[in-house]
């Protein structure tokens, strides 16, 4: 398909803008991607998303211009900016969210404040509010950090003096026990919600949080989770994220059918 592929930095709005030139083809409203902690505007999954015939943006939320230097303290009133850009388009409804990671826990939380998300996907999702990368909140919204679970200075001395515990074992110990666990707030989202986790995620639990997102979820018009066999965080093949190269692969090509498909519901004319 033929796209227009744009760069956008205003003010907050940092990132790409794919515009399919088929105004035939030309699904209705937006979706937007979200990278994980390392920074990413995850511009190859806008991309694929594109060539489905979707309007796509493809967004930082920190290391940008206007954007938090680090994934700390990030200030989730750039999403007016988002909106600000969208309701100048035509057909600009249905919003969907698409986030891996970090951008997936970010992405559960904005629709909190932000009602005119209607759909949203999420690779490798939390259930609960981590940390930024200095112990403090990651998020804030209108000047106030949003409350994040604090891992304690013994847990942190026991990660540290057993290393064969992996990182996900690590945080079922910790979510299990850690009282001032701080989950993600799902219970009045009314869309549409579709998750994608790997069996063998070393970086965190996902598939298990996915569950507990699902379980979560008591007002949201439809929700689907899939869990794939040797497949890791976000079916990527980089170091200790987990999963086998073929079974990353599988799951990543399984999952654009799946959510191709659900696009197709939830944006029809």
């Amino acid at each position: 398909m033929k796209m227009n592929i744009e760069r956008i930095s205003k003010n907050k709005l940092q990132g790409y803008y794919f515009m399919p030139e088929n105004a035939e083809e030309l699904k209705n409203g937006i979706v937007i991607t979200f990278g994980g902690s390392e920074g990413s505007s995850w511009i190859n999954m806008g991309k694929s998303i594109a060539d489905l015939g979707y309007r796509v943006l493809s967004l930082y939320y920190f290391g940008r211009p206007h954007l938090s230097r680090g994934l700390d303290l990030i200030d989730l009133n750039f999403f007016q900016d988002v909106l600000s850009f969208i309701n100048k388009l035509e057909n600009k409804s249905p919003i969907t969210l698409v986030g891996a990671s970090r951008g997936a826990e970010m992405s559960l939380i904005l629709t909190n404040y932000f009602p005119e998300i209607n759909n949203l996907i999420l690779f490798s999702p939390s259930s609960f509010v981590f940390p930024g990368n200095k112990n403090r909140s990651a998020w804030t919204y209108n000047g106030n950090e949003i409350q994040a679970t604090h891992f304690s200075t013994k847990s942190k001395i026991k990660k540290i003096i057993h290393r064969n515990l992996s990182w996900p074992d690590f945080f079922r110990k910790e979510f299990k026990t850690n009282k001032q666990a701080i989950s993600i707030d799902i219970s009045n989202f009314s869309g549409n919600l579709l998750t994608f986790s790997g069996s063998d995620d070393q970086v965190w639990h996902s598939a298990e949080m996915a569950r507990l997102i699902e379980k979560a979820s008591i007002k949201a018009q439809s929700v689907s989770c899939y869990e794939f066999e040797e497949a890791g965080h976000i079916f990527s093949n980089g170091l200790n994220n987990g999963g086998t190269f073929d079974g990353n692969a599988f799951a990543f090509y399984k999952s654009i059918q799946i959510m191709d498909k659900s696009l197709e519901t939830w944006h029809s004319n």
